[in-house]
């Protein structure tokens, strides 16, 4: 009877020792069993970068990055408006594969193929870069560095593979002109694969051509492939596949199927059907205005210097606009997002909130920003880069050089 009160003694003596272990663990050791916590974050005196997220999408790889300013001299350098667009900003490189001769970090590193850097989002003193690299070997490791901060301070992280789901397309239609053309013509789709991330698409088109996708969310509605991904362009070197990366990481099961060539295919492997066309999705033109900014050298003028009548813009992808002339404010709606426009502040509310045209600057030769609105013979006309950004469209002026005079420019070419 004692050997047995006993042992049950120790029984839950060690239990009790268990159970403060574990609670101890939860307290003060938790942070050193997250990968997130403390082995994917470096600091030096003036900056922090943190690796939220590092994700495999076949021989692309996604890494979310933090970087937060530590110092005055921190926070000057990533409120530049150029900060993470450029790619001198931060380097990869391959566990393992030795850098070339002369660079300790180099952003060409053996195992990289290309690299893209996009500005997400913006605080006082932080910002948010979706980091793209393709890469032409095979890893599951990367070290990712922020040039700015001190010699010798990098952060490598595993790679985890995404799931993907593959569709069978197989068919031909048209595709929207990838060049100033304006041209629309074939391609024949044989597949698209699906990630968190983006998508895949296995075509055959030529470099005047790009494929036109939509994906219809489990809710019922649509979206364009301009509203679901922030880049849409073929695979280095390679003629047969295109990339698509999403504007937010999505589940699999809110996508319930794409659409090519008005015929719907399903996710879940069912048969694909016909749906109706929308003439609501189709390419517009729409009258530029004059340049918004006037150039020294007549010679220099590019596309985007030229605005886009806004009220015809509306009126064709069927938009609401609507002039407050005592406020001297134009607000549209369309795709059920609001925008005011003011061209006296310059400034754009987009759903109630300010909508910054900071991260447009990189996008252009001019260094100095200069203003987005205008009215010309009383009307409100918008740069382009503007119109993208706050209803995610597409679109180019067709026939434009890369550099000419005013006269070269024509009206916009607009894709829903």
């Amino acid at each position: 009877m004692k050997e047995n009160t006993s042992l049950k003694r120790r029984r839950l003596t060690l239990f009790a020792a268990l159970l403060f272990a574990v609670l101890l663990l939860s307290v003060l050791g938790w942070r050193l069993l997250s990968p997130k916590a403390s082995s994917w974050t470096v600091n030096d005196k003036n900056y922090s970068l943190t690796v939220e997220s590092a994700d495999l999408d076949d021989d692309h790889a996604y890494l979310l990055l933090t970087v937060k300013a530590l110092s005055e001299e921190g926070r000057e350098q990533i409120t530049s408006p150029h900060f993470g667009y450029g790619l001198g900003f931060f380097s990869l490189r391959v566990p393992g594969l030795e850098p070339r001769e002369g660079y300790v970090f180099d952003q060409n590193s053996p195992g990289i193929g290309t690299i893209s850097a996009n500005q997400l989002s913006q605080t006082e003193d932080s910002r948010t870069i979706l980091l793209e690299s393709q890469l032409t070997v095979e890893a599951d490791k990367l070290q990712v560095r922020l040039n700015l901060m001190e010699e010798g301070l990098s952060l490598e992280v595993p790679l985890a593979p995404l799931p993907s789901v593959t569709v069978e397309i197989g068919a031909s239609g048209l595709g929207a002109p990838n060049s100033n053309k304006g041209e629309l013509s074939s391609f024949r789709l044989q597949s698209v694969s699906l990630t968190p991330v983006g998508c895949t698409l296995n075509a055959n088109l030529d470099s005047d051509t790009k494929p036109r996708i939509f994906f219809r969310i489990a809710d019922g509605s649509v979206c364009t492939s301009a509203q679901m991904c922030s880049t849409f362009r073929q695979d280095f070197g390679s003629s047969w596949h295109w990339r698509c990366r999403f504007r937010e990481r999505q589940e699999l099961n809110a996508i319930s199927s794409v659409i090519v060539f008005d015929t719907e295919y399903p996710l879940d492997g069912s048969e694909p059907f016909p749906i109706d066309h929308d003439p609501a999705l189709d390419p517009v033109t729409v009258p530029r205005g004059a340049p918004l900014l006037e150039l020294e050298n007549e010679d220099d003028y590019y596309s985007e210097l030229f605005p886009v009548h806004l009220r015809s813009l509306m009126e064709a992808l069927d938009g609401t606009y609507e002039e407050d002339l005592a406020a001297g404010q134009v607000t549209c709606t369309y795709r059920d997002v609001t925008v005011t426009f003011d061209p006296t502040t310059q400034e754009i509310i987009r759903d109630g909130a300010p909508h910054s045209t900071q991260s447009l600057f990189h996008e252009h030769k001019e260094s100095l920003p200069f203003a987005w609105q205008a009215v010309q013979d009383g009307q409100l006309v918008v740069g382009f880069s503007v119109l993208k950004s706050v209803w995610q469209l597409e679109g180019f002026i067709p026939g434009s050089p890369h550099a000419g005079q005013v006269s070269d420019f024509g009206d916009w070419y607009v894709i829903p």
